[in-house]
């Protein structure tokens, strides 16, 4: 049995509710005074190396203590 799907309904649904989501986007972004255009140049960099934001930098470092020499 072929079942017939009316494809322009559907297009228009799923384009409506893309619009709807970036609206409710740029409205939330505004409303948090926040620029929804910027983008995060710290995280981008330190995504794109591999690392994770919160891992990007050690927040302390650890030092071996000198071996003493063998005589």
């Amino acid at each position: 049995m072929l079942i017939l799907v009316p494809w322009k309904p559907v297009a228009v649904f799923v384009l409506g509710m893309a619009v709807f989501i970036l609206f409710g986007y740029f409205a939330s972004a505004f409303m948090r005074g926040q620029n929804p255009f910027a983008e995060d140049w710290k995280n981008a960099k330190q995504i794109m190396a591999g690392q994770s934001a919160t891992h990007a930098t050690p927040t302390h470092k650890t030092k071996r203590a000198a071996l003493p020499a063998a005589q």
